[in-house]
């Protein structure tokens, strides 16, 4: 990945610390939760938006699902911090 970047104008020394950056992840599990739970549910409220907005009910449904997915997963995320993981 490394070389991609420098192939396209990226200073090396910014891709070596990014490359650390990523093999020494030290995110919690929850924050991890919660962040793909807002995630999910931003995605969803878009699809559904998107459904409502094209008149597509199979797009609205997905779309409202996701972003229910979402928030039960960033409230999952937000016990696992409170309950220590």
């Amino acid at each position: 990945m490394g070389a991609g970047l420098v192939s396209i104008g990226i200073p090396k020394d910014s891709v070596l610390k990014y490359d650390v950056a990523l093999k020494t992840d030290t995110t919690k599990p929850s924050t991890e939760d919660q962040t793909k739970g807002k995630l999910h549910e931003v995605k969803g409220a878009i699809r559904q938006k998107a459904g409502e907005v094209t008149g597509n009910p199979n797009l609205e449904a997905d779309g409202r699902a996701e972003k229910k997915a979402g928030k039960v997963q960033n409230i999952a995320g937000k016990i696992e911090k409170a309950v220590g993981e």
